[in-house]
Protein backbone atom coordinates (compact mmCIF):
# COMPACT_ATOMS: atom_id res chain seq x y z
CA UNK A 1 0.00 0.00 0.00
CA UNK A 2 1.34 3.44 -0.96
CA UNK A 3 2.32 5.69 1.91
CA UNK A 4 0.78 9.10 2.39
CA UNK A 5 4.05 10.71 1.27
CA UNK A 6 4.07 8.58 -1.94
CA UNK A 7 0.49 9.54 -2.66
CA UNK A 8 1.27 13.22 -2.17
CA UNK A 9 4.34 12.96 -4.39
CA UNK A 10 2.27 11.38 -7.20
CA UNK A 11 -0.33 14.12 -6.80
CA UNK A 12 2.29 16.85 -7.08
CA UNK A 13 3.97 15.22 -10.07
CA UNK A 14 0.64 15.04 -11.87
CA UNK A 15 -0.08 18.64 -10.89
CA UNK A 16 3.21 19.65 -12.54
CA UNK A 17 2.32 17.61 -15.63
CA UNK A 18 -1.11 19.25 -15.77
CA UNK A 19 0.34 22.74 -15.43
CA UNK A 20 2.75 22.14 -18.31
CA UNK A 21 -0.34 21.37 -20.40
CA UNK A 22 -2.58 24.12 -19.02
CA UNK A 23 0.12 26.72 -19.63
CA UNK A 24 1.27 25.04 -22.81
CA UNK A 25 1.48 28.25 -24.84
CA UNK A 26 4.04 29.62 -22.41
CA UNK A 27 5.75 26.23 -22.03
CA UNK A 28 6.28 26.00 -25.77
CA UNK A 29 7.65 29.52 -26.12
CA UNK A 30 10.07 28.91 -23.24
CA UNK A 31 11.23 25.70 -24.94
CA UNK A 32 11.66 27.52 -28.26
CA UNK A 33 13.48 30.41 -26.59
CA UNK A 34 16.05 27.95 -25.25
CA UNK A 35 16.97 27.11 -28.85
CA UNK A 36 16.70 30.71 -30.00
CA UNK A 37 19.23 31.93 -27.43
CA UNK A 38 21.51 28.90 -27.73
CA UNK A 39 20.94 27.99 -24.08
CA UNK A 40 20.87 24.22 -24.55
CA UNK A 41 24.05 24.10 -26.62
CA UNK A 42 25.74 26.37 -24.08
CA UNK A 43 24.93 24.13 -21.11
CA UNK A 44 25.95 21.00 -23.02
CA UNK A 45 29.34 22.51 -23.85
CA UNK A 46 29.85 24.33 -20.56
CA UNK A 47 27.92 22.60 -17.76
CA UNK A 48 27.85 24.17 -14.32
CA UNK A 49 27.64 27.84 -15.28
CA UNK A 50 26.21 30.37 -12.83
CA UNK A 51 23.38 32.76 -13.70
CA UNK A 52 25.61 35.71 -14.56
CA UNK A 53 27.80 33.51 -16.77
CA UNK A 54 24.78 32.10 -18.61
CA UNK A 55 23.32 35.59 -19.08
CA UNK A 56 26.55 36.94 -20.52
CA UNK A 57 26.99 33.97 -22.87
CA UNK A 58 23.47 34.23 -24.35
CA UNK A 59 23.48 38.05 -24.49
CA UNK A 60 20.70 38.63 -21.95
CA UNK A 61 20.55 40.62 -18.73
CA UNK A 62 20.48 38.46 -15.57
CA UNK A 63 16.75 38.92 -14.93
CA UNK A 64 15.46 37.71 -18.34
CA UNK A 65 18.10 34.95 -18.31
CA UNK A 66 16.78 33.79 -14.93
CA UNK A 67 13.19 33.85 -16.25
CA UNK A 68 14.28 31.59 -19.11
CA UNK A 69 16.31 29.24 -16.92
CA UNK A 70 13.61 28.77 -14.30
CA UNK A 71 11.01 28.29 -17.02
CA UNK A 72 12.85 25.56 -18.93
CA UNK A 73 13.83 23.94 -15.61
CA UNK A 74 10.10 23.55 -14.92
CA UNK A 75 9.93 21.66 -18.22
CA UNK A 76 12.76 19.31 -17.11
CA UNK A 77 15.06 20.56 -19.89
CA UNK A 78 17.68 22.01 -17.54
CA UNK A 79 18.38 21.61 -13.83
CA UNK A 80 19.94 23.67 -11.06
CA UNK A 81 22.38 22.30 -8.51
CA UNK A 82 23.29 24.87 -5.88
CA UNK A 83 23.87 28.02 -7.92
CA UNK A 84 25.00 26.19 -11.07
CA UNK A 85 23.00 25.22 -14.15
CA UNK A 86 23.15 22.04 -16.25
CA UNK A 87 21.33 20.53 -19.23
CA UNK A 88 19.05 17.69 -18.11
CA UNK A 89 20.54 14.25 -18.71
CA UNK A 90 17.87 12.90 -21.09
CA UNK A 91 17.46 16.11 -23.07
CA UNK A 92 21.21 16.33 -23.44
CA UNK A 93 21.30 12.79 -24.85
CA UNK A 94 18.59 13.67 -27.37
CA UNK A 95 20.57 16.69 -28.54
CA UNK A 96 23.69 14.58 -29.13
CA UNK A 97 22.19 13.75 -32.52
CA UNK A 98 22.58 16.66 -34.94
CA UNK A 99 19.72 15.29 -37.06
CA UNK A 100 17.42 15.16 -34.05
CA UNK A 101 18.45 18.64 -32.90
CA UNK A 102 17.80 20.09 -36.36
CA UNK A 103 14.35 18.49 -36.35
CA UNK A 104 13.50 19.99 -32.96
CA UNK A 105 14.73 23.46 -33.95
CA UNK A 106 12.91 23.48 -37.30
CA UNK A 107 9.82 21.96 -35.69
CA UNK A 108 9.74 24.72 -33.07
CA UNK A 109 9.94 27.38 -35.80
CA UNK A 110 7.09 25.72 -37.75
CA UNK A 111 4.92 25.45 -34.62
CA UNK A 112 5.58 29.10 -33.77
CA UNK A 113 4.97 30.55 -37.22
CA UNK A 114 2.17 28.40 -38.58
CA UNK A 115 0.66 25.70 -36.35
CA UNK A 116 0.31 27.73 -33.15
CA UNK A 117 -1.76 30.57 -34.64
CA UNK A 118 -4.03 28.03 -36.36
CA UNK A 119 -4.38 25.74 -33.32
CA UNK A 120 -6.74 28.12 -31.54
CA UNK A 121 -9.41 27.01 -34.04
CA UNK A 122 -9.24 23.39 -32.85
CA UNK A 123 -12.49 23.37 -30.86
CA UNK A 124 -14.45 24.97 -33.70
CA UNK A 125 -12.70 22.71 -36.23
CA UNK A 126 -13.73 19.62 -34.27
CA UNK A 127 -17.34 20.80 -34.14
CA UNK A 128 -17.42 21.66 -37.83
CA UNK A 129 -15.27 18.67 -38.87
CA UNK A 130 -13.37 21.11 -41.03
CA UNK A 131 -9.88 22.66 -41.00
CA UNK A 132 -10.84 26.17 -39.87
CA UNK A 133 -7.20 26.99 -39.19
CA UNK A 134 -6.72 27.34 -42.96
CA UNK A 135 -8.89 30.47 -43.40
CA UNK A 136 -7.60 31.72 -40.04
CA UNK A 137 -4.10 31.85 -41.54
CA UNK A 138 -4.70 32.57 -45.22
CA UNK A 139 -8.13 34.17 -45.52
CA UNK A 140 -11.63 32.95 -46.44
CA UNK A 141 -10.73 32.05 -50.04
CA UNK A 142 -8.00 29.58 -49.07
CA UNK A 143 -8.91 26.09 -50.28
CA UNK A 144 -5.75 23.97 -49.92
CA UNK A 145 -3.15 24.29 -47.19
CA UNK A 146 -0.25 23.08 -49.32
CA UNK A 147 -1.06 25.42 -52.19
CA UNK A 148 -1.18 28.33 -49.73
CA UNK A 149 2.18 27.29 -48.29
CA UNK A 150 3.65 27.41 -51.78
CA UNK A 151 2.48 31.00 -52.19
CA UNK A 152 3.98 32.20 -48.88
CA UNK A 153 7.77 32.23 -49.07
CA UNK A 154 8.44 32.40 -45.33
CA UNK A 155 5.86 29.72 -44.50
CA UNK A 156 7.04 27.44 -47.29
CA UNK A 157 10.66 27.77 -46.15
CA UNK A 158 9.67 26.87 -42.57
CA UNK A 159 7.55 23.91 -43.73
CA UNK A 160 10.25 22.59 -46.07
CA UNK A 161 12.97 22.84 -43.45
CA UNK A 162 10.83 21.04 -40.91
CA UNK A 163 9.70 18.25 -43.26
CA UNK A 164 13.23 17.73 -44.56
CA UNK A 165 14.49 17.45 -40.99
CA UNK A 166 11.69 15.01 -40.09
CA UNK A 167 12.48 12.87 -43.13
CA UNK A 168 16.22 12.87 -42.30
CA UNK A 169 15.55 11.15 -38.96
CA UNK A 170 15.11 7.84 -40.77
CA UNK A 171 16.01 8.68 -44.36
CA UNK A 172 19.11 6.50 -44.52
CA UNK A 173 17.22 3.41 -43.36
CA UNK A 174 14.32 4.08 -45.70
CA UNK A 175 16.35 4.92 -48.80
CA UNK A 176 18.73 2.00 -48.24
CA UNK A 177 15.91 -0.55 -48.15
CA UNK A 178 16.61 -3.26 -50.75
CA UNK A 179 13.15 -2.84 -52.28
CA UNK A 180 14.30 0.30 -54.10
CA UNK A 181 17.26 -1.52 -55.62
CA UNK A 182 14.92 -4.23 -56.89
CA UNK A 183 12.82 -1.70 -58.81
CA UNK A 184 13.67 0.34 -61.89
CA UNK A 185 11.33 3.36 -61.61
CA UNK A 186 10.25 4.76 -58.25
CA UNK A 187 7.53 7.43 -57.93
CA UNK A 188 7.61 9.54 -54.75
CA UNK A 189 4.11 11.02 -54.31
CA UNK A 190 3.93 14.36 -52.51
CA UNK A 191 7.71 14.33 -52.16
CA UNK A 192 8.06 18.11 -51.81
CA UNK A 193 11.70 19.05 -52.49
CA UNK A 194 12.58 15.49 -53.53
CA UNK A 195 14.97 14.67 -50.70
CA UNK A 196 13.85 11.03 -50.53
CA UNK A 197 14.19 10.59 -54.30
CA UNK A 198 17.73 11.98 -54.16
CA UNK A 199 18.69 9.59 -51.35
CA UNK A 200 17.20 6.59 -53.17
CA UNK A 201 19.34 7.28 -56.23
CA UNK A 202 22.42 7.62 -54.00
CA UNK A 203 21.87 4.16 -52.51
CA UNK A 204 20.74 2.34 -55.65
CA UNK A 205 22.82 3.14 -58.72
CA UNK A 206 20.46 1.62 -61.32
CA UNK A 207 17.20 3.06 -59.96
CA UNK A 208 15.42 6.08 -61.37
CA UNK A 209 13.30 8.21 -59.00
CA UNK A 210 10.60 10.74 -59.81
CA UNK A 211 8.96 13.17 -57.39
CA UNK A 212 5.39 14.29 -58.09
CA UNK A 213 3.87 17.22 -56.22
CA UNK A 214 1.81 20.36 -56.71
CA UNK A 215 2.95 22.73 -59.49
CA UNK A 216 3.64 25.51 -56.96
CA UNK A 217 6.21 23.25 -55.28
CA UNK A 218 7.83 21.35 -58.11
CA UNK A 219 9.99 24.21 -59.45
CA UNK A 220 12.04 24.09 -56.24
CA UNK A 221 12.31 20.31 -56.57
CA UNK A 222 13.67 20.58 -60.12
CA UNK A 223 16.28 23.10 -58.99
CA UNK A 224 17.56 20.70 -56.31
CA UNK A 225 17.59 17.77 -58.74
CA UNK A 226 19.80 19.70 -61.16
CA UNK A 227 22.40 20.05 -58.40
CA UNK A 228 22.41 16.31 -57.65
CA UNK A 229 25.22 14.10 -58.94
CA UNK A 230 22.47 11.68 -59.99
CA UNK A 231 20.39 14.27 -61.87
CA UNK A 232 20.18 12.01 -64.96
CA UNK A 233 18.16 9.52 -62.89
CA UNK A 234 15.92 12.10 -61.22
CA UNK A 235 12.74 13.69 -62.56
CA UNK A 236 9.98 15.96 -61.24
CA UNK A 237 6.32 16.18 -62.23
CA UNK A 238 3.98 19.05 -61.35
CA UNK A 239 0.46 17.72 -60.86
CA UNK A 240 -2.58 18.19 -58.67
CA UNK A 241 -1.96 14.98 -56.80
CA UNK A 242 -5.22 15.38 -54.90
CA UNK A 243 -7.45 15.15 -57.97
CA UNK A 244 -5.45 13.74 -60.91
CA UNK A 245 -4.69 10.09 -61.59
CA UNK A 246 -1.25 8.73 -60.81
CA UNK A 247 1.01 8.36 -63.86
CA UNK A 248 1.76 4.86 -65.17
CA UNK A 249 5.13 3.26 -65.83
CA UNK A 250 6.43 2.96 -62.25
CA UNK A 251 7.09 -0.32 -60.46
CA UNK A 252 7.28 1.25 -56.98
CA UNK A 253 5.09 4.08 -55.69
CA UNK A 254 6.02 5.74 -52.39
CA UNK A 255 3.96 7.85 -50.00
CA UNK A 256 6.31 9.32 -47.40
CA UNK A 257 4.82 11.38 -44.54
CA UNK A 258 1.79 11.84 -46.78
CA UNK A 259 -1.18 9.57 -46.00
CA UNK A 260 -1.79 10.82 -42.42
CA UNK A 261 -3.05 14.07 -43.96
CA UNK A 262 -6.16 12.36 -45.33
CA UNK A 263 -9.33 10.58 -44.24
CA UNK A 264 -9.48 6.78 -44.17
CA UNK A 265 -11.59 6.76 -47.34
CA UNK A 266 -9.06 8.95 -49.15
CA UNK A 267 -6.13 6.79 -47.99
CA UNK A 268 -7.92 3.73 -49.29
CA UNK A 269 -8.50 5.51 -52.59
CA UNK A 270 -4.79 6.34 -52.87
CA UNK A 271 -3.99 2.68 -52.22
CA UNK A 272 -6.56 1.54 -54.79
CA UNK A 273 -5.35 4.06 -57.41
CA UNK A 274 -1.80 2.90 -56.77
CA UNK A 275 -2.83 -0.75 -57.15
CA UNK A 276 -4.44 0.12 -60.48
CA UNK A 277 -1.38 2.08 -61.66
CA UNK A 278 1.09 -0.70 -60.81
CA UNK A 279 1.82 -3.65 -63.07
CA UNK A 280 2.03 -7.13 -61.59
CA UNK A 281 5.12 -7.37 -59.38
CA UNK A 282 5.02 -3.70 -58.41
CA UNK A 283 4.72 -2.39 -54.88
CA UNK A 284 3.45 0.48 -52.77
CA UNK A 285 5.53 1.89 -49.89
CA UNK A 286 4.02 3.83 -46.99
CA UNK A 287 6.54 5.61 -44.77
CA UNK A 288 4.83 7.22 -41.80
CA UNK A 289 4.72 7.69 -38.08
CA UNK A 290 2.12 5.58 -36.32
CA UNK A 291 -0.06 6.22 -33.32
CA UNK A 292 -0.03 3.71 -30.48
CA UNK A 293 -1.78 4.98 -27.33
CA UNK A 294 -0.20 2.24 -25.19
CA UNK A 295 3.39 2.57 -26.39
CA UNK A 296 5.92 4.93 -24.76
CA UNK A 297 7.33 7.40 -27.26
CA UNK A 298 4.19 7.76 -29.34
CA UNK A 299 2.88 10.99 -27.76
CA UNK A 300 4.07 13.00 -30.78
CA UNK A 301 1.81 11.08 -33.14
CA UNK A 302 -1.13 11.20 -30.74
CA UNK A 303 -0.93 14.96 -30.18
CA UNK A 304 0.22 16.13 -33.60
CA UNK A 305 -2.56 14.18 -35.29
CA UNK A 306 -4.91 17.02 -34.34
CA UNK A 307 -2.94 19.29 -36.69
CA UNK A 308 -4.40 17.41 -39.65
CA UNK A 309 -7.89 18.24 -38.38
CA UNK A 310 -7.61 21.97 -37.75
CA UNK A 311 -5.12 22.93 -40.47
CA UNK A 312 -3.49 20.50 -42.90
CA UNK A 313 -6.44 18.67 -44.38
CA UNK A 314 -9.44 18.59 -42.08
CA UNK A 315 -9.67 14.80 -42.03
CA UNK A 316 -6.32 13.13 -41.30
CA UNK A 317 -4.82 11.24 -38.38
CA UNK A 318 -1.83 9.10 -37.49
CA UNK A 319 -3.19 5.56 -37.56
CA UNK A 320 -1.84 2.35 -36.06
CA UNK A 321 0.16 -0.01 -38.29
CA UNK A 322 -2.46 -2.82 -38.23
CA UNK A 323 -5.01 -0.40 -39.70
CA UNK A 324 -2.81 0.40 -42.70
CA UNK A 325 -2.05 -3.28 -43.19
CA UNK A 326 -5.75 -4.18 -43.14
CA UNK A 327 -6.54 -1.52 -45.75
CA UNK A 328 -3.74 -2.76 -47.98
CA UNK A 329 -5.06 -6.33 -47.76
CA UNK A 330 -8.57 -5.08 -48.46
CA UNK A 331 -7.38 -3.43 -51.69
CA UNK A 332 -5.66 -6.62 -52.85
CA UNK A 333 -1.97 -6.34 -51.96
CA UNK A 334 -0.82 -9.95 -51.63
CA UNK A 335 2.19 -9.60 -49.34
CA UNK A 336 2.87 -6.88 -46.78
CA UNK A 337 6.25 -6.19 -45.17
CA UNK A 338 6.78 -4.09 -42.03
CA UNK A 339 10.14 -2.40 -41.48
CA UNK A 340 10.18 -0.61 -38.08
CA UNK A 341 12.12 2.66 -37.81
CA UNK A 342 13.17 4.92 -34.97
CA UNK A 343 10.75 7.49 -33.49
CA UNK A 344 7.76 5.13 -33.84
CA UNK A 345 7.88 5.27 -37.64
CA UNK A 346 7.75 2.36 -40.09
CA UNK A 347 8.07 1.56 -43.78
CA UNK A 348 5.17 -0.64 -44.92
CA UNK A 349 5.56 -2.36 -48.29
CA UNK A 350 2.60 -3.89 -50.11
CA UNK A 351 3.28 -6.12 -53.12
CA UNK A 352 0.95 -6.59 -56.07
CA UNK A 353 0.91 -10.21 -57.23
Amino acid sequence: MASESDTERKRLLFEDHLNRIAYGHISFELYRAGFEFGLYDLLKKKPGLRLEEVASAISLRPYPAEVLLIGVAALDLVRKEGDKWYISEEFGKHLDSEKYKEFRISDADYMHRIVGPAARTLVDSLRAEKNLGLPELYGPKAANFYEELGKNEAHFASFTRRMSALTRLNIEKVAANPIFGQKKNVLDVGGNTGYLAIEITKHHKATRATTIDLPVVIGKTEALFKKSENSSRLAAIGSNIFTEKLPRGYDCIVFAHFTPIFSVSRVKKFLADTFEALDSGGCVCLYNGHADPNKPGSAFHGIFGAYFEFLAGGAGLYHEKPSYMAWMKEIGYAKIEVHPMDFNEALLIGHKA
